[in-house]
């Protein structure tokens, strides 16, 4: 990985720092475990690269992920990042994680990163083409 791709995930990671990770429970939303014995892992469809999309379309892409997981025969809690200030929030799903799996849909929808996590912690697991994805700066 070369130093210009460190400093962007050292940024992205700075920028999410404070992210609320939160899973929908009981018609309320709770914060996430940050430690799992099983992998678990959080992909949004939201906002593609952190460009901002219409709430219609990013709950049409919503749509689409969770039938894809679905299909994959997972089971799947849903879950949200959001900024502290509710200036930022991205639904999503949480389900096991297997890097392939979540490698191919962090690329297909678009995605820089989804959270991880297991018996380390949370950390972030990144798409394999996401410098490709990162907005201009």
């Amino acid at each position: 990985m070369s130093s210009t791709a460190d400093n962007d995930r050292s940024h992205w990671e700075t920028l999410w720092h404070d992210t609320l990770w939160e899973l929908a429970t009981g018609g309320s939303w709770l914060p996430l475990r940050t430690t799992t014995q099983v992998p678990l892992v959080v992909v949004t469809a939201w906002n593609p690269g952190s460009q901002r999309l219409p709430d219609a379309v990013n709950t049409a892409r919503d749509a689409v992920l969770q039938a894809e997981i679905q299909a994959l025969g997972c089971h799947y809690v849903r879950a949200r990042g959001r900024s502290p200030d509710g200036q930022w929030c991205e639904e999503g799903w949480q389900f096991p994680h297997l890097p392939s799996r979540t490698h191919w849909l962090l690329q297909r929808y678009g995605q820089l990163a989804g959270l991880v996590t297991d018996a380390r912690g949370a950390h972030y697991c990144w798409s394999e083409c996401w410098s490709g994805l990162l907005p201009a700066r």
